[in-house]
């Protein structure tokens, strides 16, 4: 791993990464917890250290950062050479059938950051979707796999399948909505929230908002793609009955996981998370809402309801500082309210909070004149739904990574 001079300082940059940005909480809110060690810096160096896929994805992602933060192709050549030595090792880990607890886990977070990092081109989120399951049923809570380990590779396949799922990519060939359901968080994984120091709070940790929106969020990531599928079938099929239920069953779901969270909060002592936090998890549960409505039920942006709900994804993050690591979380849900944004003001701090994006480097592209895209084309033609308004994108503009 550290056999050059330029793999060593990759090593020593991605740990500098990890503990500086990868996690989304201000230190002096979880610092003075006890016992509490940063999830990232615990974990991933001691993974990295026995499994080859990882070490590659690792290095290819820290090459990734550097290049993407200096604006300079620097390690372009490690970069492949990593990238590729990590495909191998999960190729021939998945043939040989290795199949132990740290084995999977080290796989599925490389094939996760390697899916928005890896300069070759795999189906590396469905690599990891087939992991999971295979995880998921050998688990044994109290093994000798550390607690720690599946929180943080579990957190990081889920979320980049939701931010994949939720953005404007034209979606590949869809998993089976068996896989789907099997993926979803448990009842356990929910309310253990990395460690006992957290109990009093509604949000996670690392996710840094309700772990409860997680299972929402990956249903309505799949009724989102089975939407831009049927776009261009050429034997649509119109709505069935099961694609009622399936929207029924997410509204239900979004329901539930605000009445628990609000019981958490009205209950004495309440819930521990800081302000900026408590904002982040406010503006999640708004943009959950107008991807539900705007775009699953078609309700038009010009309507009260969603405009009531970009708003107030507006004013939740105008409450996180700018120099706090909560502002790291904040793409996903200013991009999904920008997307419907029709007052001029929202628009403007919309786009002024989505010029910079702080935190790990991602390849987004063009945010923001996505957006003044989107508004041309909405403002034109206020008619057009989800997912036609997509249809009418440049390739350019349709952003794939809301990171």
């Amino acid at each position: 791993m550290l056999a050059s001079s330029e793999r060593r300082f990759l090593w020593r940059y991605f740990i500098s990464i990890i503990e500086s940005e990868y996690l989304c909480a201000d230190w002096e809110d979880v610092g003075h917890f006890y016992n509490f060690q940063h999830p990232y810096t615990t974990t991933l160096p001691g993974m990295a250290l026995s499994n080859a896929a990882l070490r590659g994805a690792i290095l290819c992602f820290s090459a990734s950062q550097y290049e993407l933060k200096h604006k300079q192709k620097a390690f372009d050549r490690t970069k492949t050479l990593a990238c590729s030595q990590a495909v191998q090792s999960m190729r021939h880990q998945i043939v040989t059938g290795a199949d132990d607890e740290q084995s999977l886990l080290s796989m599925i977070f490389a094939a996760s950051i390697l899916h928005y990092f890896g300069p070759e081109r795999h189906n590396y989120l469905r690599i990891a979707s087939n992991l999971v399951p295979r995880f998921l049923s050998k688990w044994q809570p109290h093994s000798n796999t550390p607690t720690t380990y599946p929180e943080v590779s579990l957190t990081e396949f889920r979320w980049g399948l939701i931010t994949s799922l939720c953005s404007l990519q034209q979606p590949g060939p869809p998993l089976d909505d068996l896989t789907y359901r099997m993926i979803e968080m448990s009842e356990r994984e929910i309310k253990q929230k990395f460690s006992k120091a957290f109990e009093s709070w509604i949000s996670h940790p690392i996710f840094m908002f309700s772990p409860r929106l997680i299972n929402p969020l990956l249903r309505i990531g799949r009724l989102l793609e089975k939407q831009l599928l049927r776009l261009h079938d050429s034997h649509p099929q119109g709505q069935d009955l099961s694609w009622e239920t399936e929207v029924a069953e997410v509204e239900e779901m979004l329901l539930h996981a605000r009445e628990c969270d609000v019981n958490v909060l009205q209950s004495p002592p309440g819930c521990g998370d800081p302000a900026n936090v408590l904002a982040l998890n406010e503006a999640m549960y708004a943009a959950c809402a107008i991807l539900l409505y705007a775009r699953i039920h078609g309700v038009p942006f010009t309507a009260p309801f969603v405009r009531r709900q970009t708003q107030l994804v507006v004013d939740e993050i105008s409450k996180i500082d700018v120099k706090s690591r909560v502002s790291y979380a904040i793409v996903f849900p200013l991009f999904v309210a920008g997307c419907e944004a029709v007052e001029p003001q929202a628009r403007m701090a919309i786009r002024e909070r989505l010029q910079n994006p702080q935190g790990v480097s991602y390849d987004r592209g063009d945010m923001v004149g996505a957006l003044d895209h989107i508004w041309e084309i909405r403002d034109l033609r206020p008619g057009l739904l989800w997912p036609q308004w997509v249809d009418e994108l440049e390739s350019r503009y349709r952003v794939s990574c809301l990171m």
